[in-house]
């Protein structure tokens, strides 16, 4: 599939100027946790707990392509302006994430990061391997960075409901700060939506 009309752009929003989305050529869903204080519910996860919740909402009548995003316009994750990008890309895989294409801040191989960030994996990645019955190694994972991607519905549906909402139920329940469980989740996303451990960006 190249293009379609059959797409939905969910916005993960706080507190950012959202003027850019008149812009879009396709219907677009705001999750704003605007004036909620930091690390109290539902704010807590950041934008992976304002994805899962459009997902569990939304499961049963989902577009072929969901296209998830910060509420930023621009940001060093992005080259061209997120709306622009947005409406120029060609919906051929399953999933993608729609960040910069070449930058060194963006793609990672998580092994060469450190032992911090697989330390904010390691101890939380079995709730990722319960959902998806894929054992997760850190040392093999290639990804892109800032959780902004597309993906087909299909994808989305390889997982129960109830997977996303154990997801959603854990977040809002760690103890942990949110940079962690929102870490936890940008380095996954792509393994929950293809099953690799490799990012498919670097097939372009």
């Amino acid at each position: 599939m190249s293009k379609t009309n059959n797409v939905r752009v969910v916005i993960a929003h706080y507190n950012e100027d959202l003027s850019w989305v008149n812009n879009l050529n396709y219907p677009f869903w705001v999750i704003s946790k605007h004036s909620l204080p930091l690390e109290t519910l539902p704010n807590k996860g950041n934008e992976v707990s304002s994805y899962l919740e459009y997902i569990i909402k939304n499961y049963h009548e989902l577009t072929d392509i969901t296209v998830f995003t910060h509420g930023h316009r621009n940001s060093w994750h992005n080259g061209p302006n997120i709306d622009e990008y947005i409406n120029e890309i060609d919906f051929n895989l399953d999933y993608f994430n729609i960040n910069c294409i070449h930058c060194d801040r963006c793609d990672m191989d998580l092994a060469d990061l450190g032992d911090q960030e697989k330390a904010y994996l390691d101890p939380h990645k079995e709730i990722i391997e319960n959902g998806i019955n894929i054992k997760i190694h850190s040392d093999k994972i290639k990804f892109r960075a800032a959780a902004c991607f597309y993906v087909k519905k299909e994808a989305i549906l390889r997982h129960d409901l109830s997977v996303y909402k154990n997801w959603y139920s854990w977040i809002m329940n760690m103890k942990e700060p949110s940079g962690i469980s929102s870490r936890v989740f940008e380095y996954c996303w792509h393994i929950i939506f293809t099953g690799k451990h490799v990012d498919n960006y670097l097939n372009f």
